[in-house]
């Protein structure tokens, strides 16, 4: 039987080394090169992998009072620094194994005009030899907070701007992207980190790193803070390529923190972990 025959009887999540051997060793499916789409869906995960974690890393930071009060604490496996006449968080990593199993070094800071969660307050995050997985990354990523002053509802608009991503320095192989979103969770919730739920929407333009121009919007990312993937939700992205042009990134719904996708090109679906190791290609 063929693997993409085999592909097709609806057992999606199997193990990624099958799902490997597919869509690299059998290059073709129904005479279409499923390379440049799975290039273009490998990236779109890292990128937003990257938009979730640091705004989940800052929001932490924002609610920790003991990193308040201290001015020091580990979050996730970063020593987390809190300059206070700077109005500046340090997020520093040394090769640190992360709870979503990413091995981060260097830093990134958050520096804010006032508060975080304070309505109004512009936040300018930067990053300094940072990198995931060994991949390093540049960009400058603001998010202003406007949220009511006398709501509940916390409201950020996020702009990431030339971010970059270099998967294989030795080939200049890069991502290139830029992102508008919003994240939206309640601010009650804060105080009980279980319970905090993240909403992101936006959209996310680049050229991925083996050339492709893509664009896509985000249907409702959904994470937590217990949880370091995206929970669920859907990405819809299109490409500059002669076959396949469109396809889909579905983050599964899922009960327990899992960390799988499902890729729909054409109608047919692959199941993908979601690490950088599963996305280099």
């Amino acid at each position: 039987m063929k693997a993409e025959e085999r592909m097709k009887t609806g057992h999606y999540l199997i193990a990624l080394t099958v799902i490997t051997t597919f869509c690299f060793g059998c290059q073709k499916n129904s005479s279409v090169d499923l390379k440049p789409i799975l290039n273009v869906a490998n990236d779109i995960v890292i990128i937003e992998g990257i938009n979730q974690y640091v705004y989940k890393m800052v929001l932490k930071a924002s609610a920790d009072s003991a990193l308040l009060q201290e001015h020091i604490d580990t979050i996730d496996m970063a020593v987390v620094r809190y300059n206070e006449t700077d109005r500046q968080f340090t997020f520093d990593y040394s090769y640190n194994h992360c709870n979503d199993s990413v091995v981060r070094a260097g830093t990134f800071t958050a520096e804010f005009t006032s508060g975080f969660l304070v309505p109004g307050s512009v936040t300018i995050i930067s990053f300094n030899n940072y990198s995931e997985d060994g991949m390093a990354i540049f960009g400058t990523d603001s998010i202003v907070n406007i949220s009511d002053s006398n709501g509940n509802k916390l409201v950020f608009q996020g702009f990431f701007r030339d971010g970059v991503v270099w998967k294989e320095l030795q080939q200049n192989n890069s991502i290139q992207w830029s992102a508008a979103c919003t994240f939206e969770t309640n601010r009650s919730d804060l105080n009980y980190p279980g319970q905090v739920i993240i909403y992101q929407k936006g959209t996310t333009a680049g050229t991925s790193s083996n050339g492709y121009s893509f664009s896509g919007t985000l249907d409702t990312l959904v994470s937590t803070l217990n949880c370091p993937w995206i929970y669920s939700g859907l990405v819809h992205f299109s490409f500059n390529n002669p076959e396949l042009q469109y396809g889909s990134i579905d983050f599964i719904i899922a009960d327990n923190c899992k960390n799988h996708v499902n890729y729909n090109f054409a109608g047919t679906i692959y199941s993908r972990l979601i690490s950088f190791q599963a996305q280099r290609n």
